[in-house]
């Protein structure tokens, strides 16, 4: 009878930790504005960017998100699925309100933190490996989306038939968004 009574006592326990840490993870869902006052630009001005809004469904482990907002006073909305379970995903981001190109990307969770990893189209011998980190307030009002990059060259070393690569960090970029209620 004891030994039922622990059993049963680490059970409840377990299945109590085990929920709560599913609970640990945000849920994105909602109408979501960009809040210029609080985001930091990065190369391309946020000044350029009117009317930026983000439409999440979120049901993990998949999120869609909507994203739409006049660049230059012409009108851009388009569509990326993020899959967090660690699937790769292939979803059209804009190079010009005309020209799309296809990044595949890999989305993971640590912690409440969900975190996206993609290349994105570089010149030349460059590549840039981009780092998108989604964070939510605990009052679950305030979405950010900070960006880190980090940019790769290689080349041939002076001639001698050696392939050299070297990498530096880019600045990044901060976008705040506020929910709408």
């Amino acid at each position: 009878m004891k030994f039922l009574q622990i059993s049963l006592t680490i059970m409840i326990f377990g299945l109590g930790v085990f929920a709560q840490t599913k609970q640990e993870k945000p849920d994105f869902s909602g109408t979501w504005i960009l809040n210029q006052e609080t985001s930091s630009p990065d190369s391309k001005t946020l000044e350029n960017y009117e009317d930026f809004r983000l439409v999440i469904s979120h049901k993990d482990p998949e999120i869609t998100i909507r994203k739409s907002y006049l660049y230059k006073n012409k009108p851009l909305s388009y569509e990326i699925i993020l899959f967090t379970d660690k699937r790769k995903e292939v979803n059209k981001t804009p190079l010009t309100p005309e020209q799309f190109s296809e990044i595949e990307s890999q989305t993971f969770w640590r912690k409440k933190t969900l975190f996206r990893k993609y290349e994105s189209p570089a010149t030349g011998n460059t590549v840039r490996l981009i780092y998108e980190k989604y964070s939510l307030s605990d009052d679950g009002k305030t979405l950010t989306i900070s960006t880190e990059n980090r940019i790769f060259r290689s080349g041939n070393n002076s001639g001698l038939g050696r392939s050299t690569s070297s990498s530096s960090f880019a600045p990044g970029r901060k976008l705040v968004f506020t929910k709408q209620t």
